[in-house]
């Protein structure tokens, strides 16, 4: 009985304090929905954003791989064109006479070989592993010297080939490091 009374006397003290507390939480839930929309739009917008960057950065990068490699492929044509035409230039350069008169020896081909490995020569060994002396550098072999201009123009081709190779990959780091 004393809890009816207590109701009725304050009754609508207690609706009031029930429906300001329904008035915050429906003020909190507009809020959160709002803010959560928000929060979403907000990072799918900037996911969006990424995405298209993404997309133009590897357009880039394709676009600068494409070119540096027609760039690349053009350069070495040029050079195995050139290497063709100058090792068919040898007789020309290097007469039969000549290559007749010419002797080539065995220290030559020890410089040579050793020069083209980069390397110190091994003074005591000789084409078969067997020790050498220095007047086995004398020694002739059977080796022409066009056979020598041959194998120089193509060994010149490689390197230039290389040189090639080597500025064409320094310019496509430098333009894609350049990419914004």
């Amino acid at each position: 009985m004393i809890l009816l009374a207590f109701i009725r006397k304050h009754l609508l003290t207690i609706l009031a304090i029930i429906g300001v507390g329904y008035v915050f939480y429906g003020f909190y839930y507009v809020g959160y929905t709002q803010g959560t929309a928000s929060v979403q739009l907000a990072w799918d917008t900037e996911k969006a954003a990424i995405a298209k960057n993404t997309i133009r950065r590897q357009a880039a990068a394709a676009a600068i791989t494409d070119t540096v490699t027609h760039e690349y492929v053009t350069r070495i044509q040029l050079i195995q064109s050139k290497q063709q035409h100058l090792i068919k230039e040898v007789p020309r350069y290097v007469t039969p006479r000549a290559d007749t008169q010419c002797v080539i020896t065995n220290g030559f081909r020890l410089h040579w070989n050793t020069a083209n490995q980069y390397v110190l020569p091994d003074t005591s060994v000789g084409i078969d592993a067997t020790s050498i002396t220095p007047t086995g550098y004398d020694t002739p072999l059977n080796l022409r010297l066009s056979d020598v201009a041959t194998q120089h123009a193509a060994e010149s081709s490689r390197c230039q080939a290389t040189e090639e190779q080597l500025i064409q990959l320094q310019q496509w780091i430098t333009a894609q490091q350049a990419v914004p």
